[in-house]
């Protein structure tokens, strides 16, 4: 029978991507924990001592500025993995964790998870590729308006600097969840802007409404497992959040100029190596992670 830690990674990507022998390989390094509210699990600025996938429970995340005022914050829930990008580089964590109830996460120490990483390269792709986003994302802004890099006289208010983190928060927003229902009302309460604001800035930043943002991010998702892992048009489609086959298609079709089943034509000799049955939402990606001094005992 299979042990809680071995289900919980089946159904996490990219772990999901591993044969039996490789999960089995992988599982003895993973630990459950279980944390009281209040809890403060990473300072932001310490090393960040493991990787986890919250089993329930939720943790706040934190991003403190050089005056003490919280910059970014959101909550990780049942299923999400906490995860800093600093682990990746020996550096400091990024953000503060609290569990603001009782919680328990599945975690590996941050020495067994690089071990991992190089052992498994699409492993190792999955999160490389994740924070090679994120930190793409964080330079565009400044890219774009190099003239006010050394501009003394920059006179921007503070709701323009507000607004400079909104296509920071809605793109990892929009990472951490585009397989669930969401929509432009959810986007903005997450982002702490009004519907209006919301859809201007979004249209501003990314040159594209937030529907057909969101439809491209899954249509990306959904053709990686179509060509890279051989899920069919139905597993594929409603792992990216898409519940109704036909739909799907079309919205594939529209962005890509041809449908989902002729791409699944093409790779016919992996078809079928995926399916709903192992297949549950896509890894949640959230900036952190981090299980101090919990996790140093084990």
């Amino acid at each position: 029978m299979m042990s809680q830690p071995a289900k919980i990674l089946s159904r996490t990507e990219p772990f999901s991507l591993l044969d039996q022998d490789q999960l089995k390989h992988i599982v003895p390094s993973f630990h459950t924990i279980h944390t009281p509210a209040k809890v403060l699990l990473v300072e932001q600025g310490k090393p960040v001592p493991c990787f986890g996938i919250i089993e329930n429970g939720s943790v706040l995340i934190t991003v403190s500025d050089c005056f003490n005022h919280d910059i970014v914050n959101y909550t990780l829930t049942a299923g999400d993995m906490l995860f800093d990008m600093a682990l990746l580089s020996n550096a400091p964590a990024t953000s503060s964790a609290e569990c603001q109830e009782e919680t328990r996460v599945l975690c590996i120490g941050s020495v067994k998870f690089i071990e991992i990483l190089e052992r498994y390269d699409h492993v190792k792709r999955f999160f490389c590729d994740t924070v090679k986003s994120g930190m793409q994302l964080y330079h565009r802004p400044l890219a774009s308006k190099p003239e006010k890099i050394h501009d003394d006289t920059d006179q921007s208010t503070e709701s323009d600097r507000i607004n400079d983190l909104f296509p920071l928060k809605a793109e990892a927003y929009i990472e951490n969840n585009y397989w669930k229902p969401l929509t432009l009302d959810i986007l903005a309460r997450e982002t702490a802007t009004s519907r209006y604001h919301c859809c201007r800035s979004f249209k501003k930043y990314f040159s594209c409404s937030f529907k057909q943002y969101l439809n491209k991010k899954r249509v990306e998702r959904a053709r990686l497992l179509l060509t890279a892992h051989g899920y069919s048009v139905t597993d594929a489609g409603f792992a990216v959040g898409y519940n109704d086959a036909s739909y799907f298609s079309r919205v594939f079709k529209n962005i890509e100029g041809y449908s989902p089943k002729r791409l699944c034509n093409k790779n016919s000799a992996r078809a079928g190596k995926g399916s709903r049955e192992n297949l549950t939402s896509p890894a949640r990606f959230a900036l952190n992670t981090h299980l101090q001094s919990i996790i140093a005992d084990q």
